[in-house]
């Protein structure tokens, strides 16, 4: 009985070193699907800001695009002023803007100032 105690023993023994080779194993994939899962979200993770834009178009009465019309955007809270120039198309962004209330103005030569 003493001997097959010890061979009871050591399967017992391997059963356990094999777990153990099996658990690391498991770790080692878990480790790399999240690794692959962190690569693919990551883009997406670092999108997440408190910062918005301000974007739009700059036309005259008959909807065509002004260019070089200075857009100005200030908010109304902190005073912080921003100015940008209107595209040959019309268009204009303000990027990095903190959350808060806007006004948006637009003049030109010609024109009269728009205020939004």
């Amino acid at each position: 009985m003493t001997s097959n105690r010890v061979r009871s023993g050591t399967a017992s023994r391997r059963l356990t070193m094999m777990d153990r080779i099996r658990r690391k194993g498991a770790g080692v994939v878990g480790v790399v699907i999240a690794a692959f899962a962190l690569m693919i979200f990551s883009p997406a993770l670092l999108a997440q800001t408190s910062a918005g834009a301000i974007s739009g178009s700059v036309l005259d009465p008959q909807g065509r695009p002004i260019a070089g019309a200075a857009v100005t955007v200030t908010n109304i809270e902190t005073g912080v002023v921003q100015v940008r120039q209107s595209s040959s198309a019309g268009s204009y962004r303000v990027d990095a803007l903190n959350p808060g209330k806007y006004s948006v103005s637009a003049a030109e030569s010609g024109f009269k100032r728009a205020i939004i």
